[in-house]
């Protein structure tokens, strides 16, 4: 059987050098001197000479002939002994992607890997002539990788089907006029849009404009980068000034599905501490058990030094945690929750601190303009007007709140010529002439501005009240205060009486706010802790400190200004929703933005590492229970292989494979 396999991959390379079409097993006869079964030339005759299986549906096709092989291997041992030809012709080539794969360990990876040792445990029950054990053993083999590749593209299919369903719109110029249409219909060449205070969503290149671009979440320098004519600029960067106009380098569509499935193979992958810690400990026990099975073989037989082989734990934990975490993915993201990479949910596990960032994340998405404070002569709708214009491409929700207010009055925006946004402060715009600052009051006097003394009282009151402001200012001189009133989120408080019952001991809030308003917040949820006047650099600084003293941090937050912090803290949760799945840095996104997933996510989370325990227990007893049978009990390959069986179905029930599938593998 080797025989054969060796000289199909020596005609395959040559095929490949060669650049030809296909060899026929004529070649093979000719060339290496060796008779091969008309069964295996019908049997391949028209798909690859060494499959490599990556869909569902070549292991699939590859499952039903296994059971096909053991129906013709029973039928041969009992029955028809002339079909044996046949029947190992059909073992042969379902045996084929089990070869490759020993094959490539041994050639790329330069080890012995977990498959050498179960496709020299069959290969020695064939010798035995105990057809059906050895086809049965390969039956697990493509079992088991038929349900990783269908959990995997189950999860795939649900990710691209929630992210188009919700993603957002991006602007684009199309033959002289810019438009908005929805991002995941972005193609290559197309001319985006991309204003201070935007994130840029794609990969691409300058075609017109220069600007100012926070590069700090790719390479962590906090100081912009001017970026000129044709220069290359990449996604989840932030543009701090200017506007640019961006030749996509990469189609649209083939850019969603990548990032997806880029998300998806870091979900997928995901390998649990307990499983790496079997995977670690099977492969180092790989080669000490195959050599201890020669010594088996004259001890205690053949039969014995097979079951001693089976009864490596390598493949069951290898399937077991992959299946459990896949299906915990896959039921997470039909509940709006996208967990980007699988160990975020086992680290939320142990987490035992959670700070919150206050402004859009505790607070309402949509807070809203209750007060206007006019100076210097300027009407309450004309402060209204000039803020507007400076926050109309802004995405925050302070500057939400002033465009909203803007929409209700029916006050008509300019376009500005020029943009500067500061991260976490504000933004400065030119409009004809004219320099419009919105921000805080830090942003105000950084910029060189004194705020006269009549307005102090004014912010004082405000910040009393527990309320957030901006200051307007036009050439220099403050012209007005605009209030902005926010309140909690529904159901905020029993989300953190939750986290409570879930052990997470310390609680805090994380604002760029003052005092007074921040405090209110942490005071309304019984938070442990509270920073305010933090700067967006400053909070990921926050997280570093907690880490230092031995804390599990899990930080939540909704917009930009958080993205060190999210990329710093063990777990990091994002309330941007689905519009910013593809730039958004956090490890887990709530896809409607719903604080409320927090209480199903830690739940999530407990129940997951509870299984996956379970999981790691499932495939270490049923070796036991098979070396004890066959040295004390003296156990035929068949029931230990029914007792491989038995547990495989356990294993799978509690992975969350459903009952029809799992009834499929008796």
């Amino acid at each position: 059987m080797y025989a054969i396999y060796a000289g199909i991959r020596k005609l395959e390379t040559r095929r490949e050098k060669k650049k030809k079409i296909k060899y026929s097993y004529k070649d093979i006869e000719d060339h290496m001197n060796i008779k091969v079964p008309k069964a295996i030339k019908s049997m391949v005759a028209s798909s690859p000479i060494v499959p490599l299986l990556e869909t569902p549906s070549e292991h699939a096709r590859y499952t039903k002939l296994s059971l096909v092989s053991i129906a013709f291997s029973a039928s041969t041992e009992l029955f028809f002994p002339q079909l044996r030809l046949l029947n190992l012709g059909l073992f042969f080539y379902i045996t084929l992607p089990c070869i490759k794969s020993v094959e490539k360990s041994l050639r790329q990876d330069k080890k012995i890997g977990v498959s050498a040792l179960f496709l020299f445990a069959d290969s020695m029950t064939l010798a035995t002539s105990q057809y059906t054990a050895a086809a049965l053993g390969i039956l697990f083999v493509h079992c088991s990788n038929f349900l990783i590749t269908k959990a995997k593209d189950n999860s795939s299919q649900t990710l691209i089907k929630n992210f188009t369903e919700q993603s957002g719109n991006i602007w684009v110029l199309r033959d002289g006029i810019e438009i908005e249409i929805p991002s995941e219909t972005v193609e290559q060449k197309d001319i985006i849009i991309v204003n201070a205070g935007e994130v840029i969503p794609v990969d691409g290149k300058i075609v017109e404009g220069s600007g100012g671009i926070d590069e700090r979440i790719l390479t962590g320098e906090a100081q912009p980068v001017e970026k000129m004519l044709h220069d290359d600029v990449y996604a989840s960067t932030l543009l701090t000034s200017g506007k640019l106009l961006l030749q996509v380098t990469k189609s649209g569509t083939d850019t969603t599905v990548a990032k997806i499935n880029h998300l998806l193979e870091h979900s997928v992958d995901f390998k649990s501490t307990l499983q790496l810690k079997g995977e670690q400990w099977s492969d180092a026990a790989i080669l000490p058990t195959l050599l201890a099975s020669l010594f088996v073989i004259p001890t205690f037989g053949i039969s014995s030094a097979i079951i001693f082989l089976k009864s490596h734990v390598g493949n069951r934990v290898r399937l077991f945690s992959p299946l459990t975490t896949l299906n915990y993915i896959n039921y997470a993201v039909n509940q709006k929750i996208l967990v980007k990479d699988g160990r975020a949910l086992e680290e939320l596990a142990g987490v035992d601190t959670v700070l919150f960032d206050k402004t859009g994340t505790l607070t309402d998405p949509c807070p809203e303009v209750c007060r206007i404070v006019p100076l210097a002569d300027y009407a309450e709708m004309e402060i209204l007007r000039y803020a507007a214009i400076a926050e109309q491409k802004c995405n925050h929700p302070i500057g939400e709140a002033i465009l909203s207010k803007a929409r209700t009055l029916n006050i008509p925006l300019t376009a500005f010529d020029h943009s500067e946004y500061h991260l976490g402060n504000g933004v400065s715009v030119r409009l004809r002439q004219q320099c419009i600052n919105v921000g805080s009051e830090r942003f105000i006097q950084a910029q060189g501005i004194d705020i006269p003394k009549q307005l102090k009282n004014n912010l004082a009151d405000i910040q009393g009240q527990g309320n957030s402001f901006v200051l307007v200012s036009i050439e220099q001189q403050v012209i007005g205060i605009i209030e902005i009133q926010a309140k909690l989120q529904e159901n905020v408080c029993s989300v953190i009486q939750q986290l409570r019952n879930y052990g997470v001991e310390h609680i805090g809030v994380v604002s760029g706010d003052h005092r007074l308003p921040t405090h209110k917040v942490a005071q309304e949820i019984d938070a442990d802790e509270y920073f305010y006047e933090v700067l967006p650099e400053d909070k990921a600084s926050i997280v570093k400190k907690l880490q230092e003293k031995g804390r599990k941090v899990c930080f939540i937050g909704d917009g930009i200004n958080d993205g060190i912090a999210l990329k710093t803290a063990n777990v990091s949760i994002s309330m941007q929703g689905a519009a910013h799945v593809a730039t958004d840095t956090a490890s887990i996104i709530f896809l409607d933005g719903n604080l409320s997933h927090l209480h199903e996510l830690f739940n999530l989370a407990k129940k997951l590492e509870i299984q996956l325990k379970n999981s790691f227990m499932v495939a270490i007893v049923p070796g036991i229970i098979n070396l004890s049978g066959a040295f004390i009990f003296h156990f035929s390959i068949m029931t230990a292989i029914l007792v491989n069986a038995i547990f495989l179905i356990i294993g799978l029930r509690n992975a969350g494979v459903d009952k029809k599938r799992a009834a499929f593998l008796t």
